[in-house]
């Protein structure tokens, strides 16, 4: 259109140029006037020159007002040209220009084409506003259109296409383009190449399927509907419905249009559903019990509706056979049993489930007892039944024996010799009590049966309820307790106690022996043990009076030697200097073993503190690796921090030493020796072997400090003189080194204990107490 306006306005312009008739300017004139869109003619330096009246009207300005200014001030309300101005673009290119430009709620698009003078610049300018509102309004909603098209497009995963006969033209959507993986570039719009490149996305196989039917369609007009797999140009499988559809033009068919649509979700939802429905078949049918299903009436039964192969097996009826059958048909006296108990169809409606006890029929004529579980679920809001039917003959006949071995249990727990009770675990009360029991206690059976356990055992609830869960899952079976008879007399108890399932419900079986005369003997063997350890003890202490007498005398010996040749050197005027630094050297030894003893009899208690036990330890692995023969390994397994206990630095050291160069004297040649300390409980301390003998733990947590080694072991006739002084089996001992580590182990409130094979090595521990709070002391 505005090609057309220009060519006129051109014309009219050369005319009017020419100087011809006058009748040819007032034709330019009135037709200039005439325009629909507002024209302006502008001279080269901008200002407006000619204004028809569509000019004056969009402006709201006469003639004289706008004619002499230049066009912004008109149309922009500026004194200067605004940003893309096509007046000054086309000042530049001498060519067409435009803009499109929004004024007062309306669109306008603004073209100026330049005149050029012989010289080929810029003589004038015509200036076309036209308004485009109403075009650029069905423009958007076009474009809106196309937008919610596309949208709908690729959220429906669908492209579109149209297929022109007698034109041979393809056009397909934007969508269709990305189904495929194409660039929109790649074609000439229209181009019938669109049909070679989608077809080469299937097989070949495929390719003549959809050939065939797309050809049917052009020719005959049917219309097609199909599913393939398909490959997108980027080598990836995905599956397709591809549809066609003629657009008839009279008795002639003029289009085809059609969408190609990814249906690989649905595709594989449809085979994952598939396969859900042949596994649930599957399940329905390996299950071992007999499944029926049937609609749920008020009063009547309907044929079932589904039966699993259990059901045909366990009955003796074909699948059809069983279809024509309902309920009534395979039930023992139906009117009595199950479904058919009103009171029943009103539980199974309110509760949706339903247990109960029958007996079946087979094909046969066998009856057979069952258990039926009915459910009812709804489908199209209809109420069906639900029964998985299970056969409870082997059931019914272990519940016979089992009622038979009850009995003879029953005989046996209440005329057993043994003391026996059958006790609560959860609650702690006797259960049931036997003969022996309420001979034992004191307490007639059906008393017993009326007691709590913490009536009887003198231990606090709490900690006899812990135990018998450990008793019920298994964790202990045999306990050590006290336990109070009617008389108020107390007896020393073993008991045995195992879980037995009563009803549904863990109980504990419990054994009971007196074992009051037993401990007693053992009290009894134990003092005795004491009281001869004690004895040899003093006959140790008898050779150890001589050894000290003899080793005493031997230093006195030669410190009167020392002191009479000093004596007869000063009678000389000679300097008895040296023998009496050698009769102090002597002096000193004495004195050290004199040390020694006293820590063996633990009278050296001075200087204890809190203190980091496993940092004690460690200061003298240094030394003490340094001191061994180098064919002596020494490894440790210390704590990072601890344990903390209250003793003597200086001692805990001494005691590490001697054990670990006792542990070193055990080897003949090469060897490894380990250390490790950790926190015990007391009640995980050794009894065999404990020195001293009659040392008893005071607390719960001991610092245990192991040194063991694989040397040549103790003899087990000699384990108990290994702490007595002066006695060694080996070459180098002394006989001090363990007696002084049996002391230190005294001073410190704790105990020595010695695990030893001959030939094969030995272990000895050092427990003393865990410091938990800052000692006072």
């Amino acid at each position: 259109m505005l090609k057309s306006l220009f060519k006129k306005i051109k014309a009219l312009r050369d005319s009017a140029s020419k100087n011809k008739r006058l009748n040819s300017e007032k034709e330019f004139y009135s037709a200039f006037n005439a325009m629909k869109s507002a024209v302006w003619i502008i001279d080269k330096d901008h200002y407006i020159l000619k204004s028809n009246n569509a000019a004056n009207r969009l402006f709201n300005h006469t003639k004289l007002e706008i004619i002499g200014k230049k066009c912004w001030e008109i149309v922009h309300g500026t004194d200067r040209p605004v940003k893309e101005c096509p007046l000054l673009k086309a000042g530049q290119s001498l060519q067409q220009e435009s803009i499109e430009l929004q004024i007062n709620e309306r669109w306008f698009e603004v073209v100026v084409d330049p005149i050029l003078d012989s010289k080929g610049k810029p003589s004038k300018y015509i200036h076309i506003i036209t308004d485009i509102t109403e075009s650029k309004l069905i423009s958007e909603q076009l474009e809106r259109s196309q937008q919610l098209l596309a949208n709908a497009e690729r959220l429906a995963k669908a492209g579109g296409w149209e297929w022109n006969i007698d034109q041979q033209t393809m056009y397909w959507t934007t969508e269709l383009y990305r189904l495929h993986e194409f660039d929109p570039n790649q074609f000439e719009p229209g181009s019938p190449e669109h049909l070679n490149a989608g077809l080469a996305c299937y097989s070949s196989e495929d390719q003549q399927t959809i050939l065939d039917a797309f050809h049917r369609c052009e020719k005959e007009g049917v219309a097609y509907d199909l599913e393939f797999e398909f490959r997108k140009s980027s080598g990836k499988k995905i599956w397709i419905k591809t549809v066609g559809e003629p657009i008839w033009k009279g008795n002639k068919v003029e289009k085809i249009i059609g969408n190609v649509m990814d249906i690989t979700e649905s595709k594989l939802a449809k085979a994952e559903l598939f396969a859900q429905s042949e596994r649930m078949k599957t399940f329905f049918n390996s299950i071992n019990d007999a499944i029926f299903i049937h609609p749920l009436k008020q009063e009547s039964f309907e044929s079932f509706v589904e039966v699993n192969d259990i059901a045909c097996k366990r009955y003796g009826y074909t699948h059809d056979e069983l279809m024509n059958l309902s309920a009534p048909d395979i039930t023992v006296e139906p009117d009595v049993n199950g479904h058919a108990q009103p009171i029943c169809r009103e539980k199974l409606l309110k509760e949706g489930q339903l247990v109960f006890e029958t007996s079946h029929i087979k094909k046969t004529g066998e009856t057979f007892p069952v258990e039926i579980n009915s459910n009812i679920f709804y489908q199209n809001e209809k109420p069906y039944i639900l029964a998985v039917v299970r056969d409870i003959t082997n059931r019914k006949n272990a519940e016979k024996v089992l009622r038979k071995n009850e009995r003879s249990f029953r005989n046996l727990f209440e005329n057993h010799a043994a003391v026996k009770l059958i006790l609560d675990p959860d609650s702690g009360r006797i259960i049931a009590a036997n003969k022996a029991a309420a001979d034992f206690y004191g307490w007639s059976c059906s008393k017993l049966a009326q007691m709590n356990i913490d009536q009887i055992n003198t231990k606090p609830f709490d900690e006899i309820k812990q135990l018998m869960g450990n008793a019920k899952n298994k964790e202990r079976i045999f306990f050590d307790f006290q336990h109070r008879l009617a008389d108020g007399s107390i007896r020393d108890v073993e008991v045995f106690s195992s879980g037995v399932e009563m009803n549904g419900k863990k109980y504990l079986h419990s054994i009971v022996h007196d074992i009051t005369e037993q401990k007693k003997a053992t009290r009894d063997m134990e003092e005795l043990r004491i009281q001869n350890w004690h004895l040899k003890k003093q006959e140790s202490l008898s050779r150890m009076a001589g050894a000290i007498a003899h080793h005493f005398n031997n230093h006195l010996m030669a410190i009167m030697g020392n002191l009479e040749v000093g004596i007869k050197l000063i009678e000389r005027n000679k300097s008895p200097l040296q023998n009496l630094i050698k009769s102090m050297e002597v002096v000193q030894k004495a004195a050290k073993v004199n040390g020694l003893m006293l820590t063996y009899l633990g009278k050296n208690a001075s200087g204890k503190m809190q203190m980091d036990m496993g940092k004690a330890c460690s200061m003298t692995i240094h030394l003490l690796r340094a001191s061994l023969p180098v064919n002596i390994v020494l490894e440790t397994d210390f704590p990072d921090q601890g344990p903390i206990i209250y003793g003597n630095e200086a001692q805990i050291q001494q005691l590490v030493t001697n054990l670990v160069t006792n542990a070193a004297e055990s080897y003949k040649k090469h060897g490894t020796i380990h250390l490790s300390l950790k926190t015990v409980l007391a009640n995980k301390i050794p009894k065999k072997n404990r020195f001293p003998v009659d040392w008893i733990p005071d607390r719960n947590e001991y610092a245990c400090l192991a040194v063991t080694d694989s040397g040549c072991g103790i003899e087990e006739q000699n384990i108990e003189k290994i702490f007595d002084p002066f006695f060694s089996t080996k070459v180098t001992g002394k006989g001090l080194d363990l007696p002084v580590v049996l002391g230190i182990a005294q001073v410190n409130n704790g105990v020595i204990t010695v695990e030893s094979r001959y030939s094969e090595g030995s272990t000895f521990r050092f427990f003393t107490p865990v410091e938990t709070k800052q000692n006072s002391q």
